[in-house]
């Protein structure tokens, strides 16, 4: 009997964490380096991106994001002298921790501007349903994760054993 019991709820929690369509928006930069300079180029790109999306229709966030992505071209091509690139894709971002909330990690659709190569620090927004935390890289360990139907499962199944 606990073995079934196992099985259903191992069945009912990869349903639950089965990624489905994401309906968050977010904006992320990644800057050139860590460098002092490239880091205040990252800012420079983030305030004017912002000041544009906050002007848009937020209740049809993606449709206005996509419409307005050439206009935003040039106004970062107008603003820094570096190379970048800017689009709107699905974009994997991992889980992380905010005063004790956990944000999911997975794909979402997100405004992604990548100055040069990209090899600094990132800095990335939930620009939609509604407007959160900034987040940035930092130079911290890997958060460890357990998930509570994964760690009642293993004590059913040990318990059988």
């Amino acid at each position: 009997m606990k073995k079934y019991l196992g099985i259903i709820l191992l069945i009912i929690a990869i349903i639950l964490i089965i990624p489905n369509e994401q309906k968050e928006i977010r904006l992320r930069v990644i800057a050139n380096s860590n460098s002092v300079e490239d880091q205040n180029l990252k800012y420079q790109v983030v305030d004017l991106l912002l000041k544009e999306i906050e002007q848009l229709d937020q209740n049809n966030l993606e449709k206005e994001i996509k419409a307005n992505l050439k206009k935003f071209d040039k106004l970062i091509s107008n603003k820094i002298n570096a190379k970048y690139t800017i689009s709107f894709k699905n974009v994997y971002f991992p889980p992380k921790e905010l005063k004790g909330e956990v944000i999911k990690g997975g794909k979402y659709k997100t405004l992604l501007v990548v100055i040069d190569s990209g090899m600094g620090r990132n800095w990335w927004s939930i620009l939609n349903p509604e407007f959160k935390a900034v987040f940035e890289d930092e130079e911290t360990s890997d958060v460890e994760f357990k998930f509570f139907f994964f760690e009642e499962i293993k004590k059913v199944l040990k318990s059988d054993n």
